[in-house]
């Protein structure tokens, strides 16, 4: 009897199988608008397809998970003083060093068959911080060269270490991308408890 037991439980967890009874929710997600490149369009994908509660498919699906890319804002949050490039004493200005980049996303999830709104629509934010260089500092942006004598740029050499504001608050967009499909993914595992980050 044990022996049967053994067999019924390993053949139950190999399979993945669920005690709620039901197979993975098929989730489509059509293009996100806004999402120009399709960063976020992916990011969601994976997600769900990380889920063992969902499955994400481009093809016929229960759910549709309909999302639009509300806004963004990009605020400076690190400074530090500028210095004078021959005696290094600091100037009364203040340059920008980091910055905050927050992306909103309204979402919705829909009954495939019916078009009924399941959960939402909801605004969902994330955000990240990130460092660059000021392009208005040249003392950051350059140095001589001493094989050449030349004044050289340093983001050229720093090999992906400094960038530009515009460079890194693009970059920036990526984990951005992540934490946001992470928080959507999981919101819809709670019956669309999305809780402020």
């Amino acid at each position: 009897m044990n022996r049967i037991l053994l067999v019924c439980l390993l053949a139950l967890s190999a399979c993945g199988y669920r005690f709620d009874g039901g197979d993975p929710i098929a989730i489509s997600v059509p293009y996100v608008i806004g999402d120009f490149e399709g960063e976020l369009t992916d990011a969601l994908a994976a997600e769900i397809s990380k889920s063992a509660d969902f499955r994400f498919t481009d093809g016929p699906s229960d759910w549709t998970l309909k999302a639009k890319i509300k806004g963004a804002t990009n605020d400076r949050i690190g400074y530090r003083y500028d210095r004078d490039p021959k005696s290094g004493e600091l100037r009364d200005n203040v340059m920008g060093i980091e910055n905050r980049k927050t992306i909103s996303v309204e979402i919705s999830v829909e009954d495939s068959h019916t078009g009924k709104c399941i959960l939402g629509p909801q605004t969902i934010k994330a955000g990240a911080d990130y460092d660059y260089d000021d392009p208005n500092s040249l003392q950051d942006l350059s140095f001589v060269n001493p094989a050449t004598g030349r004044l050289a740029t340093s983001i050229q050499f720093s090999l992906g270490q400094l960038d530009n504001v515009g460079s890194a608050g693009e970059n920036a967009i990526y984990p951005i991308y992540d934490r946001l499909a992470r928080r959507i993914v999981d919101g819809m595992i709670a019956s669309g408890s999305w809780d402020d980050e």
